[in-house]
């Protein structure tokens, strides 16, 4: 993100940004000693927010304010293409679901777990050390079973809240970022619960930077 504004720290800038919002402009607000600097994303007009907020400075309304933006559809390709992370890990997570057929496939599933196992009967047998059962080189499987969903509702409500949030994040920090907060939540979380409960889980931990992240997004 770019700094396009620095005004004082008793400035209120909560209509202004408000505004921002109503017509999709990504931007985030930083407080540093005695002022407050506006960044808005790479791809918005710095001219064009600089004379909105002179505009507003000088007793204008922002209740009438236009942008091509909110004529616009709802989801442009433009706006895809700048969500390249957010688009993967729906359509990865669509297809792991659908090819474990929610969990009851477990042969397929083993595939996309953390470790290999076999079922025997009734019996799940597999590897307890993870590092061994990692050192063919399937290191992949480390952040895999982050994809599988147990249910379609546990599918649909888990990509609501990432195509809702994690694709404000992208477009607010960027593609490499959003990648990486992935990773690190998914590996840290699938090592935790097989710790715990074994390969035979499908709850999408990657997806709670969701959550953490809700704070961020309703501040920024």
């Amino acid at each position: 993100m770019k700094p396009v504004l620095e005004v004082p720290l008793d400035v209120d800038l909560s209509e202004f940004t408000a505004m921002l919002w109503k017509h999709s402009v990504p931007h985030r607000v930083l407080e540093e000693s005695d002022r407050q600097i506006l960044l808005v994303a790479h791809t918005v007009s710095e001219e064009q927010v600089k004379a909105l907020f002179e505009h507003w400075r000088q007793g204008g309304s922002l209740q009438n304010v236009r942008s091509n933006h909110s004529h616009q559809s709802a989801v442009s390709v433009a706006e895809l293409k700048r969500t390249p992370v957010t688009l993967a890990l729906i359509l990865l997570s669509v297809l792991a679901t659908f090819q474990v057929d929610f969990g009851a496939d477990l042969q397929a599933m083993s595939v996309w777990s953390i470790v290999d196992f076999q079922v025997l009967g009734d019996q799940i047998r597999y590897g307890t050390d993870l590092w061994t059962e990692l050192g063919n080189g399937e290191i992949w499987r480390l952040f895999t079973p982050a994809f599988m969903h147990g249910s379609v509702l546990h599918l649909v409500f888990n990509m609501l809240w990432m195509w809702i949030v994690a694709r404000r994040l992208e477009m607010l920090f960027g593609s490499p970022a959003l990648f990486l907060m992935a990773l690190i939540t998914g590996v840290v979380s699938n090592i935790a619960q097989f710790w715990d409960a074994g390969p035979l889980f499908w709850e999408c931990p990657v997806w709670s930077l969701v959550y953490w992240a809700l704070p961020l997004y309703g501040t920024v």
